[in-house]
């Protein structure tokens, strides 16, 4: 059986005794919504499914060709612009004043403008909102939630994609990667913020063990990321893409699939949703890993000040 087959069957057979509450942070395009029209699918509707992003229109295109809901159920958008933690706070607090539980935790949103200096009015470098500190707070924000779900006996999971297998050593020095960024090539920040995400997922894991954190490689998707790009190099690797990457569709299965089937605590899925080891010791395949206690513990520090001073 070929990964894609396990992942759909597995999936196909998949009949939870509750009604599911997803949220898929990002779910407007790309990943995301590949993880939500497969979330839709294999529940046939009977779930309630937030999408949240920056884009309505393309929520409801989406939202439209879901399965109709039973009544009672829910499809619906929430607006956020993933670059500031004031509006993740502000949708967090919103998606919470609707769902006392969230089962699934999809954190998908991002992009490749990973050596941008620019900072947010909020002193933050904006390509690391998105990948990083919005995704850490929303979590913060939907814990009273995710806490709901385990102590009901249900799911309690949260799944960040971003490049799971390519981590590269942190500076301690330099928390936020303000200095860092200016040194580094794209390939080199890349490795930074999968190590980010790696000891972000640990510190979840640590704090809140009953419930799933998992860093995840979604591999090769068909997806827009590169259209901001300059036209020759855009063209290039979006026809490259159209013979190696799966669709979005696809890569919604693995992970769902992976998502599903993981432990509570914190762990790694490559780009099928099988476990890829997490830690310095990894068993097998691209698994790079270049997290530390020490990182992890401090990095847990700096962010959880940086996400608590800034007010709604």
């Amino acid at each position: 059986m070929s990964p894609l087959a396990k992942a759909q069957a597995s999936n196909a057979a998949w009949k939870p005794n509750y009604t599911p509450t997803a949220v898929i942070v990002g779910g407007t395009s790309g990943i995301g919504q590949g993880i939500a029209q497969t979330f839709a699918k294999r529940t046939n509707g009977n779930a309630h499914i937030v999408i949240v992003g920056r884009n309505e229109a393309a929520a409801t295109t989406i939202i439209s060709g879901f399965p109709k809901p039973p009544a009672g159920v829910s499809h619906e958008f929430v607006q956020c612009d993933l670059s500031t933690v004031a509006a993740v706070k502000r949708a967090a607090k919103t998606i919470l004043a609707r769902h006392a539980e969230v089962n699934f935790l999809f954190l998908t949103s991002g992009g490749v403008d990973l050596t941008s200096a620019v900072e947010t009015s909020e002193g933050l470098l904006k390509g690391m909102g998105p990948t990083y500190y919005g995704r850490w707070a929303f979590i913060d924000g939907l814990l009273p939630a995710l806490r709901a779900a385990h102590a009901a006996g249900h799911d309690a999971r949260v799944l960040g994609v971003l490049n799971a297998g390519y981590g590269e050593p942190i500076d301690l020095e330099d928390m936020g990667l303000k200095k860092t960024t200016a040194k580094l090539s794209f390939s080199q920040m890349r490795g930074q913020h999968s190590t980010y995400q790696d000891l972000m997922v640990e510190g979840w894991g640590q704090h809140e063990p009953d419930i799933t954190f998992i860093h995840a490689m979604p591999g090769a998707v068909s997806t827009n990321l590169w259209n901001h790009l300059n036209f020759p190099l855009r063209v290039i690797l979006n026809t490259l893409f159209l013979f190696i990457a799966k669709t979005p569709e696809q890569c919604g299965e693995y992970m769902l699939y992976g998502i599903r089937t993981a432990p509570s605590g914190a762990s790694r899925i490559d780009e099928h949703g099988d476990d890829m080891g997490l830690g310095v010791i990894v068993k097998k395949g691209n698994a790079k890993y270049a997290g530390t206690l020490k990182g992890r513990e401090k990095l847990w520090e700096y962010t959880k000040g940086v996400v608590e001073a800034i007010k709604l």
